[in-house]
């Protein structure tokens, strides 16, 4: 399992507007500018998070994102399942219910059933607000934190 760049980029998207007021409409120029990502790719990105209703966006002047919910209600594997094709370490898991000719014998798989259900619990324990928290204590000691 890798996590994409869109996964990644989500997540800084995702942590730059928890660390700004909930109410205002952040333009995606200056979110892009905070997080030297290009404009173009962030708007496919929070197209997706749009899409899921995990931001809310307006147009035009004074127009922005921002998030629908405080970023406590915002894990990060939610927000990785949005933008990742799977999180599963094998393809095998990737589809529900597993369609391996090879399931009923295979003598991995539930090593990979544990790796897969440690990789979600993982992700589902860390929060975006976690994840601001975090940024901004390492902001204020050492410099910025990359995703």
């Amino acid at each position: 399992m890798m996590i994409s760049t869109k996964g990644r980029y989500a997540l800084r998207v995702m942590i730059d507007l928890a660390e700004h007021d909930r109410l205002t409409f952040i333009p995606l120029k200056d979110i892009a500018k905070r997080q030297g990502i290009s404009e173009k790719y962030l708007e496919s990105i929070v197209k997706i998070l749009t899409q899921a209703g995990i931001l809310e966006g307006v147009r035009g002047k004074g127009g922005g994102y921002r998030l629908t919910q405080e970023p406590e209600h915002y894990t990060v594997g939610s927000i990785l399942k949005l933008t990742e094709v799977s999180l599963a370490p094998v393809d095998c898991l990737r589809c529900e219910p597993n369609v391996c000719p090879r399931t009923s014998e295979c003598r991995t798989l539930p090593m990979w059933q544990d790796l897969y259900k440690l990789i979600d619990d993982f992700f589902e324990g860390i929060t975006v607000a976690d994840l601001a928290r975090q940024t901004a204590v390492e902001n204020k000691n050492s410099g910025p934190l990359s995703l």
